[in-house]
């Protein structure tokens, strides 16, 4: 997922602020955000949890959900 992570991140620069967390590293907020399986994707909308993806997702279902939150 980094590689199109990554292409998102520029491509939609405009609508989206994309963070990844290394999960060993941050431990604290993994369990602060719930996280017990890795990849997990959250998308928060004006400071609020609005979806959350457990596994792999493709790129095309992802940006999908991105567009929702337009």
């Amino acid at each position: 997922m980094d590689v199109f992570l990554e292409e998102i991140k520029h491509s939609e620069a405009e609508y989206l602020n994309l963070l990844k967390v290394n999960a060993d590293k941050n431990i604290n907020l993994v369990k602060q955000l719930n996280v017990s399986h890795l990849p997990t994707t959250l998308i928060y909308k004006n400071g609020k949890l609005e979806w959350r993806n457990i596994g792999y997702i493709k790129k095309i279902d992802l940006l999908e959900k991105i567009s929702n939150f337009k």
